[in-house]
């Protein structure tokens, strides 16, 4: 069993609960960690407003009190927005617990050139469902130097939304403490490269990425993966054990 859920969803951004329904899902199925990450900021459509974040802070306080054998992350889905591996949580890490980073398309540029650069690109090649090696190698080396830059401990599906070198991305991870996600709405590479990964000495972790107090706790797809592939549990930071996050450290 999974020791704890790391990447949810509340009202806060586009999921349909509230972070004590969340809390009451967890403890009832028995999970003995839960990190609520909504969105980041830069998001067009569905990212937490800044304005939100006391009472975000506020809900954890409240969270934790109403359910004490249940520990509460606060955290964030942030968003990788150019080239450099800029993400969108900058000036609230201090307050972070658990800091998640993946990609997500419709996010506000951090500049004109990077529209051209880093955003344009990576929407075309979505339309027309290819990616260039030169642009994986940008994808790449983006998402490394997020790793290098932050304290990120989960990318967030890997692979969805811009293709990556996951050989690199694995290794680099490892190289940091970063978790690679096996999200339980989508798994975006092959069993093979799952192996190609572990081979780099990355490890994965098991998150339902639930956008509703139902699905909290839910990684059947994932399980159903591992089990597949025939990916060691050891080889899952949060399988009936506590994961050592990088901000925790």
């Amino acid at each position: 069993m999974i020791y704890g859920d790391y990447h949810t969803h509340t009202v806060y951004s586009h999921g349909k609960g509230s972070l004590m329904e969340n809390a009451a899902r967890a403890s009832d199925i028995g999970l003995r960690e839960l990190a609520t990450t909504d969105h980041g900021f830069m998001h067009r459509s569905y990212n937490v407003r800044r304005m939100d974040w006391p009472f975000m802070i506020k809900d954890t306080v409240a969270a934790v009190k109403q359910f004490p054998k249940l520990k509460i992350f606060l955290g964030l889905e942030s968003n990788i927005l150019d080239r450099k591996g800029t993400i969108d949580a900058e000036d609230h890490l201090a307050s972070v617990d658990v800091l998640i980073c993946g990609f997500h398309r419709y996010t506000h540029a951090t500049s004109i050139g990077e529209i051209f650069a880093f955003n344009a690109p990576i929407f075309m090649a979505g339309l027309m469902h290819k990616s260039t090696a030169k642009r994986v190698v940008a994808n790449t080396d983006a998402y490394v130097a997020a790793m290098e830059r932050y304290p990120i401990d989960i990318i967030a599906h890997p692979n969805y939304g811009l293709k990556l070198d996951l050989k690199e991305l694995a290794r680099a991870a490892a190289h940091f403490g970063t978790f690679l996600e096996l999200n339980g709405k989508k798994i975006s590479f092959s069993k093979e490269d799952a192996h190609t990964m572990l081979g780099e000495g990355a490890k994965f972790i098991l998150n339902s990425d639930s956008h509703s107090p139902s699905r909290v706790g839910e990684v059947g797809r994932p399980l159903q993966f591992i089990r597949e592939a025939g990916i060691p549990f050891e080889s899952v930071a949060n399988w009936d054990r506590r994961p050592g996050f990088r901000g925790q450290k």
